[in-house]
């Protein structure tokens, strides 16, 4: 088992000098890996790149228009809740003042008799 193990580990020793022969240009394993690093980025910038573009697609396209034009009915009809609350408003707290004091005629009346 000992010797499998030696032989293996004498034949990974190697390989960290070996260089391997592409179009003519001599690469050894950690040129390898450092250009596959590199492609990896170039092609991850490139579809993030893309991704923004479209995103910069879509924000042109908007019409501001009218979303402008919806601003203002929005906002007008948010004018139009407030005075309609505060028309509930006035008229509840006059209703309420005119129960209390029919509560309060009603109590003298019963304290008349």
């Amino acid at each position: 088992m000992t010797t499998d193990l030696e032989d293996v580990v004498k034949q990974g020793k190697g390989l960290s000098s070996k260089k391997v022969k592409v179009g003519g240009f001599k690469l050894s394993g950690t040129s390898i890996m450092g250009l596959l690093a590199l492609i990896s980025t170039l092609v991850g910038t490139m579809y993030g790149g893309f991704l923004l573009y479209q995103k910069v697609e879509r924000l042109a396209k908007l019409d501001l228009g009218a979303i402008s034009s919806q601003m203002k009915k929005t906002s007008a009809d948010l004018v139009r809740i407030e005075e309609v609350a505060s028309t509930i408003k006035i008229d509840l707290k006059q209703k309420i003042l005119i129960f209390f004091y029919l509560m309060l005629i009603i109590k003298k009346l019963q304290n008349f008799n």
